[in-house]
């Protein structure tokens, strides 16, 4: 019997021209104070939550395959000792299965081996419409300064690195900018 090759993952560079934009800001108790399930929650969480979202929203300029499709994007302050943003390279390398780093040995020496990062957003397909939903988590300083931007310049652009493999689609890379990145 054959042996299946692994699909490699295929790579496409987005680039939207961003048309609208909502922002919130949020100040309040932590909801989980709230309610009658008091006893499921973490001590550790802090009382008060303050959250800022922006949502852009645009239309894709390339590549002409995806030219004319709508991107919805939602981009979420997250709290900066998340353990999606304070990960370090040498936390993504293998373990063996007594959990010792794993290397690889070469002719010139031996040579960690890496997971696969995570993404730091999903882009999801609205059936039956030529929409993208895309939601990322990013620091606070980046929220700001997106919001900075937003309040400045007329027309803002927005590129995304999308990373499909088999149906799901993952960000690896996403800007905001004030140029076209085509040009």
């Amino acid at each position: 019997m054959p042996r299946s090759k692994a699909k490699t993952p295929i790579h496409t560079d987005l680039t939207i021209a961003i048309d609208r934009h909502d922002v919130r800001l949020t100040a309040g108790h932590n909801l989980n104070l709230l309610g009658s399930n008091r006893h499921f929650i973490d001590d550790e969480e802090l009382v008060f939550r303050f959250d800022s979202t922006i949502e852009m929203s645009g239309l894709c300029i390339s590549p002409d395959k995806r030219a004319g499709d709508r991107y919805d994007i939602t981009m979420i302050s997250a709290d900066p000792e998340s353990i999606e943003l304070t990960l370090k390279i040498k936390d993504t390398q293998e373990r063996d299965k007594d959990g010792s780093p794993r290397y690889k040995k070469l002719k010139s020496g031996n040579y960690p081996v890496y997971k696969k990062p995570p993404s730091i957003g999903v882009l999801d397909k609205v059936r039956g419409e030529q929409r993208f939903t895309y939601w990322i988590w990013a620091s606070p300083q980046m929220v700001t300064d997106c919001l900075i931007l937003l309040s400045h310049y007329k027309q803002l652009y927005a590129s995304i690195l999308e990373e499909r493999e088999a149906r799901q689609r993952r960000v690896k890379y996403f800007t905001v900018q004030t140029t076209n990145p085509n040009e």
